[in-house]
């Protein structure tokens, strides 16, 4: 299991959970953006999760989509502009 972030059109590992954590995790952002956890079928999903910081006075908006692997789950998060994102 693997956390990278794209920055500047390349892929940077910034942590590596344990691999015991990973289905918690994929299950916990499911929900989170309102996802059925037991689901795991390929289709297109796009679903938002708002969050609001405590420091940050603006909330951050996220597109969620998952593809089943060989490996398990792949979940991909999109962090969004919430001025042109399109979401309501």
């Amino acid at each position: 299991m693997r956390v990278r972030f794209r920055l500047t059109d390349k892929l940077a590992t910034v942590m590596t959970p344990p691999l015991r954590l990973k289905d918690a995790i994929t299950s916990r952002l499911k929900i989170m953006a309102k996802l059925d956890i037991a689901e795991s079928v390929c289709r297109k999903t796009a679903h938002q999760i708002k969050y609001k910081g405590r420091w940050q006075e603006e909330e951050l908006d996220f597109r969620v989509s998952t593809v089943p692997t060989l490996y398990g789950e792949k979940v991909v998060m999109r962090l969004l502009d919430k001025k042109t994102s399109g979401w309501t």
